[in-house]
Order: C-alpha cells, then structure tokens, then sequence
C-alpha cells in the first residue's frame, strides 16, 4: 500500500520511484527528501472521505519560537483546512507552550495542552539549553529531553555545557489525557521527543486501548539510534503497522485501515 501511493505521487510529479524494500515486504525507505508522507497520507486520507474529521494528538508541538520555526506539517495542515481537524497537542516547556497556544489560538477544534507524558501524573525534570543564554536560539531552538547526558554531550561538542539547566515540568499520563479530553480514536499520533519517542509509543499502547491509524515520530535523535530504532519498528510491524522512512523521520500505518481506504 505504501509503495502504491509513493508511486502514485511521484508519477503526477513526474518522478522516478526511489524506494528499497531490501529489508523486509512491509518497509520501504524513501531516498527522496522532498516527500512528506505524513503530509501526503492525510490528505490521502482526507479525499477518501470528504466529511471525516481528523483527530490529531501531537507529543512535542515545538518547533520554534516565531521566526524561528522548523517547518511545521501539523500547522499547515490545520491552517490549510481548520474544518476537517481537531486534537491535542502537547508541549512541556513554558515559552514554547505559550508560543504553541496562541499559533493555534484560532482554531476551536485543536487544544493546547503544557505537559510531558510519562507514566503517572505530576511534575517531571526537563534538560534544556537555558533560554535566556543568548546562544543563536535557532540552533537550540526548543531542544529538551529527559535524558540529561544526551543534551550534556551534545552541549560538551559545542563548548556550550554550561547553558544547561534542569527545569520542572508538568506532567501527564495518556490515560489521564484520553479521560480529560474524552479521546475514542487518533487518527495521528505525531511524536517529537528529542530520543523519547519509543517510549512514547510504548507508554501510549499500555495505557489506552486506541489504535492510532498512522503514527509518525523522529527516529534520528533515538538513544542507542540503530538499536531503538530497530526496537521501535519491530513494535510496530508486529502490532501490524506497515512501516516507511523518510528524512529524520518513521511513519507508520495501521495495515486495516490502509486496505480499506488507501
């Protein structure tokens, strides 16, 4: 399914395919950048059904102070039709949550959340590069994680360790979040933690009994890379997800609702 709708895409652009499948039938690496599959299997999905509307729950909504921004695929689509969306996003660090509520501030369907999902409710510390450090912010634009010695070495590279600082958080379950906003289905799972991402994915699967019909996260900042993210796709094949890469980032697609509508 995945290679038939690549296909597709490139043929209207003019394109040759460019896809391995060398490691197993249900993954295919995209050597061409330039596409966006998130992009390109919800709109996808949004022509099989003119009046379904999509439920998003984004992990990790930063992506940049104002004019700093990364390019954002969850905004863009939002922006390019407020009326076939809704969901949560979720950002922890104060600045950037406040940034991220007032971006979507004219959308009623999308809710700003401040919080980092772990397992029980409450507050949790954060490693981030001090803000007002005056370090070219869009280098470090927004960079946290919970995991202090992978900022801590990234930082030691650029001679930059003393920016770091530990900040508390709150923070929130995905069970107390399905209850609080009374979440039934996802259609995306959009995750961007910083290496946090499997657990995300793990964290999600144990504590609600949603399947996402496509989940995307980042797998080029994943702790013990080639490890973890051997570790996540495993999970995701074997939950029946079929699996694509591209650029720093997985997505995958819950195999039954692919057969029958893509």
């Amino acid at each position: 399914m995945i290679k038939k709708v690549i296909n597709q895409y490139l043929e209207r652009r003019g394109k040759t395919i460019a896809l391995n499948n060398s490691l197993s039938a249900s993954r295919w690496v995209s050597q061409d950048e330039t596409i966006n599959l998130l992009e390109l299997f919800v709109r996808r999905m949004l022509e099989q059904d003119i009046n379904k509307k999509v439920f998003i729950l984004q992990v990790g909504a930063n992506l940049g102070l104002e004019g700093e921004e990364l390019p954002d695929t969850i905004y863009n689509l939002v922006r390019s039709d407020a009326g076939r969306f809704e969901g949560v996003l979720l950002e922890p660090m104060p600045e950037y949550f406040a940034f991220v509520k007032k971006k979507y501030a004219g959308f009623s369907g999308m809710h700003v959340e401040q919080g980092a999902i772990v397992e029980n409710d409450g507050s949790v510390a954060l490693c981030r590069v001090n803000p007002a450090s005056g370090v070219q912010k869009s280098f470090f634009h927004g960079i946290a994680t919970f995991n202090k010695d992978v900022l801590s070495n990234r930082l030691k590279r650029e001679g930059l360790i003393h920016l770091l600082e530990e900040i508390q958080v709150p923070a929130v379950s995905f069970k107390t979040l399905v209850s609080k906003y009374g979440i039934t289905s996802v259609d995306i799972l959009q995750i961007d933690t910083e290496g946090f991402d499997f657990e995300i994915i793990k964290m999600f699967f144990q504590q609600t009994a949603i399947r996402p019909s496509i989940i995307n996260f980042e797998w080029t900042e994943l702790n013990s890379t080639k490890f973890e993210k051997k570790g996540a796709i495993q999970f995701l094949t074997s939950r029946n997800y079929q699996i694509a890469e591209y650029g720093s980032d997985i997505i995958a697609i819950d195999k039954s609702i692919a057969s029958n509508s893509m």
